[in-house]
C-alpha cells in the first residue's frame, strides 16, 4: 500500500508539471506577438504584408541630359510618361515605363552657335526594391529611340529644312537608376540618374551620348499604402 501511495503522488506531480509547462509555453507565445510568431512558427496575421499585384503611374519629368562632349551647353527640359509596375512580393517588383523626352542643347563652336532639339521615346525597364512603403530603389537598362531632331538653322535643302535626316541620331541603349520617396498618399518624388551609352561617331559632331540627372513626380493610380480589396 505504501508503494501505491508513492505511485499516485508521482502521477499527480507529473500532471502538475505538464500543466505548468503548457502554461509557460502559452505565456511565451502570447508575449512574442504576431510578427515573431509569423517568423518563427508560421502563426498569426501579418497585417502589413499587403501589396498591389499591378499598379500604374502617370509621370512628369524635369531633367538636364547633356551631351558627353565639351562643345555644347545643355538646357533643362520637361517630359511626360506612363508606367506599369508588377509586384512579386511586398519588397520586390519590376517596372516598365514609356517616357517622352525632349533634349535640347546649344553648340559652343566658333562656327556654330545654334541649338538642337531632339525628341526621344525612352523605355526604362527596372527592378524595384521596396525598403518601406514610402521608399524604394530601382535600377535597370533603358533604350532611347529618336523620334525627331531639328536645328534652329537649315540643315538640309529639302523641306522641312531644319529637320535632320534620319540616322543622324540613333537608337541609344543606356542605364537608369532611381530612388523614390512617397511624401503623401499616391504621390511619389523620384531622383534619377540616366546614361545613354551610344558610341560616338568620329565623323559627325552631333552628339549621340547623353548623361545627367532628372527629377520626377509620379502618381500611382492605386494607393500603395492602402490594402487592396479582395
Amino acid at each position: 500500500m505504501y508503494e501505491t501511495h508513492i505511485y499516485e503522488r508521482l502521477n499527480r506531480m507529473k500532471g502538475i508539471q505538464k500543466i505548468g509547462l503548457l502554461w509557460t509555453l502559452g505565456s511565451m507565445l502570447w508575449a512574442q506577438g504576431d510578427a515573431l510568431l509569423l517568423q518563427q512558427y508560421r502563426l498569426g496575421p501579418d497585417l502589413d504584408a499587403f501589396y498591389h499585384n499591378w499598379n500604374f503611374e502617370i509621370q512628369g519629368n524635369i531633367y538636364n541630359l547633356h551631351p558627353d562632349v565639351d562643345y555644347t551647353e545643355s538646357r533643362w527640359s520637361f517630359g511626360l510618361g506612363l508606367g506599369a509596375e508588377k509586384r512579386f512580393s511586398k519588397t520586390f517588383g519590376v517596372s516598365l515605363s514609356a517616357q517622352w523626352h525632349t533634349v535640347h542643347y546649344r553648340y559652343s563652336l566658333s562656327q556654330n552657335k545654334t541649338k538642337d532639339r531632339v525628341n526621344y521615346l525612352v523605355l526604362p525597364f527596372t527592378g524595384r526594391a521596396h525598403a518601406t512603403r514610402r521608399l524604394f530603389f530601382e535600377a535597370g537598362p533603358s533604350v532611347a529611340i529618336p523620334l525627331q531632331a531639328t536645328n534652329e538653322n537649315a540643315v538640309r535643302t529639302i523641306a522641312p529644312v531644319n529637320q535632320y535626316n534620319s540616322g543622324v541620331f540613333k537608337i541609344n541603349p543606356g542605364m537608369y537608376v532611381g530612388i523614390s520617396y512617397n511624401p503623401w498618399w499616391r504621390l511619389h518624388l523620384k531622383a534619377i540618374y540616366q546614361l545613354w551609352r551610344r558610341k560616338a561617331d568620329p565623323l559627325q559632331y552631333q552628339p549621340n551620348r547623353f548623361r545627367g540627372f532628372s527629377f520626377q513626380i509620379h502618381y500611382f493610380l492605386k494607393n500603395p499604402r492602402k490594402k487592396p480589396t479582395p
